[in-house]
This record gives C-alpha cells, sequence and structure tokens, in this order.
C-alpha cells in the first residue's frame, strides 16, 4: 500500500482500528483488530446479512486527524465473483 498523507498537515498516516467501547467512546488503536474478519462472520452468522462495509482508520502522526476509508466487499451473489 503507497504511503498516505493527512489531507490537513500533510503528515504520514498510519493505518488502525476505532473501537466504539459499546456505543460509549470511540478509541483509535493502531494496527489491525486481531481476528477481525472471522469475529465479524461469526457475530452476523446468527444475524441478519450485514448491509455495509468494514472500515479502516488512518491517524495522521502529526495532527493526529483521523480519516475513515470503507472497504470494498465483493457482493457473495455477484456473478463471476
Amino acid at each position: 500500500m503507497p504511503v498516505m498523507l493527512c489531507e490537513k498537515c500533510g503528515g504520514k498516516l498510519e493505518s488502525g482500528y476505532v473501537w466504539d467501547g459499546q456505543n460509549v467512546n470511540l478509541r483509535w488503536f493502531a494496527g489491525e483488530l486481531p481476528n477481525a474478519r472471522q469475529r465479524l462472520r461469526d457475530f452476523f452468522r446468527v444475524r441478519q446479512r450485514p448491509t455495509g462495509q468494514p472500515v479502516t482508520a488512518f491517524r495522521c502522526l502529526v495532527c493526529g486527524y483521523l480519516e475513515f476509508y470503507a472497504e470494498h466487499v465483493p457482493d457473495d451473489d455477484a456473478p463471476g465473483e
């Protein structure tokens, strides 16, 4: 993945994720959530199919600005996939 730069100050962005703390306060962590995809699969296996995409968070190492990007998730029902 190419180096991503902050749109506010030009600083380097670090990939991470945001934890919502049971919808109380959001917290940002560096790196990837351990077993995130498996946890999501297990969570939604007993519920309705999710309608959204997983989100990756990036934090600027200079100013702390957060940027969020939705990941592309192919539709399992789409032909040719």
